[in-house]
């Protein structure tokens, strides 16, 4: 049984690691020049630490469509994994 917890736990740090990483991905500004076609965009600002609305055709296009996901997502302290949402929810 123990042989077995370690293979699972294996394959899934084998699989997800690279979801970890979409954060910090997502929360750097995107240094690209390309006009954006989409209003309403918002990037995070990790000099400032916080989210700014995206001026279409003068910046590069924001990856949050509302405030509120780019600080749900940047912001969020105290969860490893950005996927749970409560911690000791029974599955």
């Amino acid at each position: 049984m123990c042989i077995l917890n370690i293979l699972f736990i294996m394959l899934f740090n084998t699989m997800f690691k690279d979801v970890v990483s979409i954060k910090s991905m997502l929360c750097r500004r995107d240094e690209e020049k390309m006009a954006c076609v989409e209003k309403n965009t918002w990037v995070f600002d990790r000099n400032a630490q916080t989210c700014i609305s995206v001026i279409p055709d003068k910046e590069p296009c924001g990856h949050f469509v509302s405030e509120k996901a780019c600080k749900d997502l940047c912001l969020r302290t105290g969860q490893k994994y950005f996927w749970i949402e409560e911690k000791g929810k029974n599955f």
